[in-house]
C-alpha cells in the first residue's frame, strides 16, 4: 500500500489538534470518583490503627497521639470531601450529589459536629434519606415502629464501604440494644484488624519486590555497554515494512484513539454511575479495552503486515514481533524468570517517576478504567475477579505488548536505533493511555518493557512483567477497597 507524504502531514496535524482536545476532555474526568475513594481509603487506614490498638487491649482515648491522629484524619477527610463537592458540582449527577452529601454528614457525625443544617438541606432533595440520617445520626434514637420503614433504606441510601460500616454502628446504637451494639463494634474492629494485617503483608511483599528490582537495575547499569554488540541480535532483520507504513499506522491509530475518546469516556462514566454489578462492570471494562485496542491491531495488519506479504502466525511474523519462547541464551523458564525480574524492576522506576510527578503538581489518575475497577470491588465476586484478571492482566500483556513493543519498538529501532526506539515507544505508550495524572509512571513502564525486549530478544519477559504489574495493581485495589 502506497502511503503519500501529504496523508502523513495531514494525519500529523490532525493528531496534534485532536490529541490536545482529547487530553483536555479526559482531564479530571473521574477525579471526583478517585478523590472520594481516596478519602474512604484514608478513613480505612485510620480505623485500622484504632483496631490494632483495640486488639491489644489499648484504650484509644488514653493514647493522645492516636486520638490526635484520628481527629486529624477525620478533619482532613471532611475537607477533601467538601472540596470535591465544590470542584465537581457541575459534573455530578443528582444521585452523586446526594451520595457525596451523605458521606459528608457521616464524617461530620463521627467528629460530633453539627449536622442538622446538612440533613435539612438533604431532606429537601431526598426526604427518605434525610429521615434515615436524622434518626440514626442526629436524634440517635429509633422507635421500634419505625425500624421496618427505615431499615430497608440503608442499602440504597447509604454509600458502601467505610461509610456504611460506620453508619451501621450508629444504627445499632440508636436502636438502644447495647448488647448488639457491642457485638457489632467488636466485629467492626476485628474486620479492620485483619484488614491491616493483609495490607501490611501485601506491602511487605512489594517492598521485597522493590529491593529485588533495585538490585536488578544496579546490575544492569553495571553491565550496560559490555554486550552492546552481542551476537544473535536479530530484531532489525525481520522488520520488512517501510517507515512510511509505520508512520501511517501510528498516526491513523492515534487519530482513531483521540476521536473515540468522548465515546469511551461516556460509556465508562455511564457504567460507573449506573450502579451495575461487579461482573457487569468487569465485562464493560473488557469491552472498552477491546474498543481501544482492536482498531490498532487491525491497522498494523492492513498497513504493515499484509502489504509486506507476511502471514499471521507464520515464522516470519513471530520473528518480526519477537514472539519466541527460546533465544540463544534462554529457554522458556529463563524468559519467564526474566519477566519476574522485569516486573520487580518496574517498582523503583515507577516510584521515582511518581515522586517526580507529585513535585510537578500532578493529580490522581484520570483513567476511567480505574473508576470502574474501584466501583466494582465493593461487591466483587469470583466471576468478576476472573473477568478482571483476563481484562487487566492477560489482555494487556498480549495486545499492548504486541502493539507497543512487538510493532512500535521494533519498527522504531530499525529506523532510529535502540535508544531512541526505547524512548519514543515509551512516550507513545504513555500518550495513548491519555492519563495526565500517570504519564511519567506510564513512560517508566514503557521504558522498562522496551528495555526487556532489547535485552532478551523476546517479547515473553515484557508480556509476563506487564501481566504481573497490572494484576499487582488490581490486587492492591481489591485489598484496599473490597
Amino acid at each position: 500500500m502506497q502511503v503519500t507524504h501529504a496523508y502523513l502531514l495531514f494525519a500529523f496535524v490532525f493528531v496534534v489538534i485532536f490529541g490536545y482536545k482529547s487530553f483536555e476532555l479526559r482531564k479530571d474526568s473521574n477525579l471526583a470518583v478517585t478523590q472520594a475513594e481516596s478519602v474512604a481509603l484514608k478513613l480505612r487506614f485510620t480505623t485500622s490503627m484504632v483496631a490494632i490498638y483495640h486488639a491489644f487491649g489499648s484504650d484509644q482515648k488514653k493514647n493522645t497521639d492516636l486520638e490526635k491522629n484520628v481527629k486529624s484524619s477525620l478533619k482532613s477527610a471532611l475537607e477533601e470531601l467538601e472540596k470535591s463537592r465544590e470542584k465537581t458540582k457541575e459534573q455530578q449527577t443528582p444521585d452523586q450529589d446526594l451520595e457525596l452529601d451523605t458521606k459528608i454528614i457521616i464524617v461530620k457525625a463521627e467528629q460530633k459536629l453539627p449536622i442538622k443544617e446538612d440533613i435539612d438541606n438533604l431532606s429537601s432533595k431526598d426526604p427518605e434519606r434525610g429521615l434515615l440520617l436524622r434518626a440514626a445520626l442526629q436524634e440517635k434514637s429509633i422507635a421500634k415502629n419505625n425500624v421496618s420503614t427505615l431499615k430497608p433504606l440503608i442499602e440504597s441510601k447509604i454509600p458502601t464501604g467505610w461509610y456504611s460500616e460506620a453508619f451501621d454502628l450508629e444504627w445499632t446504637k440508636a436502636l438502644g440494644d447495647k448488647k448488639k451494639h457491642s457485638a457489632e463494634l467488636n466485629s467492626f474492629y476485628e474486620r479492620y484488624f485483619w484488614y491491616a494485617i493483609r495490607m501490611m503483608a501485601f506491602f511487605a511483599l512489594l517492598a521485597v519486590a522493590t529491593l529485588v528490582g533495585i538490585i536488578t537495575v544496579v546490575v544492569q547499569l553495571f553491565l550496560l555497554g559490555r554486550n552492546s554488540s552481542r551476537e544473535g541480535d536479530s530484531i532489525n532483520d525481520h522488520v520488512t515494512w517501510s517507515w512510511q507504513a509505520v508512520a501511517a499506522t501510528l498516526l491513523t491509530w492515534l487519530s482513531i484513539t483521540f476521536l473515540s475518546a468522548p465515546i469511551l469516556k461516556g460509556l465508562s462514566l455511564s457504567a460507573v454511575h449506573g450502579k451495575a454489578s461487579a461482573l457487569a462492570l468487569a465485562l464493560s471494562t473488557m469491552g472498552l479495552y477491546l474498543l481501544q485496542n482492536l482498531p490498532a491491531l487491525a491497522l498494523v495488519y492492513f498497513l504493515a503486515i499484509k502489504p509486506g506479504g507476511m502471514k499471521l502466525g507464520s515464522k516470519e511474523f513471530r520473528e518480526a514481533f519477537c514472539l519466541t519462547w527460546k533465544t540463544k541464551k534462554r529457554g522458556p523458564v529463563g524468559l519467564i524468570f526474566m519477566g519476574f525480574l522485569t516486573w520487580a524492576s518496574c517498582f523503583p522506576f515507577v516510584m521515582l517517576s511518581a515522586w517526580a510527578a507529585s513535585n510537578f503538581g500532578s493529580q490522581m489518575s484520570s483513567n476511567p478504567i480505574i473508576s470502574e475497577v474501584v466501583s466494582s470491588v465493593k461487591d466483587i465476586n469470583l466471576f468478576a475477579i476472573l473477568a478482571f484478571t483476563l481484562t487487566l492482566g492477560v489482555m494487556p500483556a498480549l495486545l499492548e505488548e504486541l502493539l507497543f513493543r512487538g510493532f512500535v519498538y521494533t519498527s522504531l529501532r530499525k529506523y532510529l536505533g535502540a535508544f531512541l526506539g526505547i524512548i519514543l515507544s515509551a512516550g507513545l505508550f504513555s500518550i495513548v493511555h491519555m492519563d495526565q495524572g500517570s504519564m511519567l509512571q506510564l513512560f517508566s513502564l514503557g521504558f522498562v518493557f522496551a528495555y526487556a525486549l532489547e535485552k532478551n530478544q523476546s517479547l515473553i519477559p515484557s508480556m509476563v512483567a506487564h501481566c504481573l504489574w497490572n494484576l499487582t495493581a488490581f490486587t492492591m485495589i481489591l485489598l484496599m477497597y473490597a
